[in-house]
């Protein structure tokens, strides 16, 4: 079974436009048999050619404002869409990445700069979101274990920092451990800081959790395959090692093999799809960071081919497919109250694999 999705997607909240109806400000994105289909909420299952761009499966999407990012892997490529005041849809640009770059993630740092993983090319990729052009890149390769590319993947920025992690694999297989992140300091011509630690192993993007508290601590979480491994590291604001005296372990036997699709909520408090030991289904959990608890929400079992976990407000969304239908639940952060059915029903259009806002 594919094993869902990473996806700690960071999406802006909704732009203040008198001009566009709501519903054409949050968006879905659920992935079919082989494309993605985008729709605005207002054209949920119409599929109008000016509002819903066709898409390779499974892209990363982030938002600015009325301009949508779109990161297609499997076609080596970036491509900007912008959103008009009517809900209509267009393609405003493409950055072509080399081919087999193997591009595994993209964050937007301001209107002028993003950046892109590029894990099967050792490099990381600096980019002008306003003009679609590349801005150089940096070389990882001399970082690499058992080859010379530690493959790249999720990406966090903070203070002028760029934080990446490592897959480390090699001929095909991942190297078990240590869990390793690269320090990319871009105020000081780029420099690299490799942190790494054998607490922990990292597997894959689909598996994994990368973000920084309100204080500015970073957590890493690392879905290995030995149970012992299984949990969350944690770099301390200003600090470039991983805190020693920080492990948070949720390997624990007969509970949750790995994590997947997480969303930090603020507070210290991390929302996650989980895979339920000795199932083929994922659970929705509330993790305290702090206190090292684990706690069940009450959502209806999914699927690993579901997507992230999005907020509007106190509400969150979750991208479920279920015995019964596909699409968002919602569930109320306040209450804690958990919704039997989808808010949003995708179930005509495909897995839910993500909605945000532009």
């Amino acid at each position: 079974m594919k094993k869902s999705l990473f996806l700690l997607i960071l999406i802006t909240s909704c732009i203040k436009n008198k001009d566009v109806n709501k519903e054409d400000k949050f968006f879905i994105v659920t992935n079919g048999a082989a494309k993605s289909h985008f729709s605005t909420l207002n054209t949920l299952n119409h599929f109008p050619t000016s509002r819903n761009p066709e898409l390779a499966l499974s892209p990363i999407v982030r938002s600015i404002g009325e301009d949508l990012f779109i990161l297609e892997p499997d076609n080596d490529s970036i491509k900007k869409y912008h959103r008009f005041p009517n809900g209509d849809i267009t393609e405003r640009g493409v950055l072509r990445l080399v081919p087999a770059t193997g591009a595994s993630d993209m964050i937007i740092v301001s209107d002028r700069l993003g950046y892109s993983s590029l894990k099967g090319s050792a490099k990381i990729m600096a980019w002008d979101p306003s003009t679609m052009a590349g801005q150089g890149t940096v070389d990882i390769s001399s970082f690499g274990i058992s080859d010379a590319d530690p493959d790249a993947t999720l990406m966090a920025f903070s203070n002028g920092k760029l934080f990446v992690v490592c897959n480390q694999r090699y001929s095909g297989k991942t190297v078990p451990s240590p869990a390793q992140v690269l320090i990319i300091d871009t105020k000081n011509g780029n420099a690299v800081t490799s942190v790494t630690d054998d607490r922990g192993a990292y597997t894959d993007n689909t598996t994994s959790a990368v973000f920084f508290t309100e204080n500015g601590d970073f957590y890493l979480y690392c879905g290995a395959d030995k149970p012992e491994q299984n949990g969350f590291l944690r770099i301390k604001n200003g600090q470039s090692s991983f805190d020693v005296d920080y492990f948070f372990g949720i390997g624990a036997p007969g509970t949750i093999d790995h994590l997947s699709c997480s969303y930090y909520a603020g507070s210290n408090i991390l929302f996650s799809m989980g895979a339920l030991t000795g199932s083929q289904q994922f659970g929705a959990f509330s993790i305290n960071l702090i206190d090292k608890k684990v706690t069940k929400i009450d959502l209806p079992a999914s699927t690993g081919y579901a997507g992230n976990i999005f907020r509007d407000g106190n509400n969150l969304y979750f991208g479920l497919s279920t015995s019964n239908a596909k699409g968002f639940y919602e569930y109320e952060m306040t209450s804690g109250k958990a919704g039997i059915a989808p808010k949003i029903n995708t179930t005509n259009m495909g897995d839910p694999w993500l909605m945000g806002a532009f």
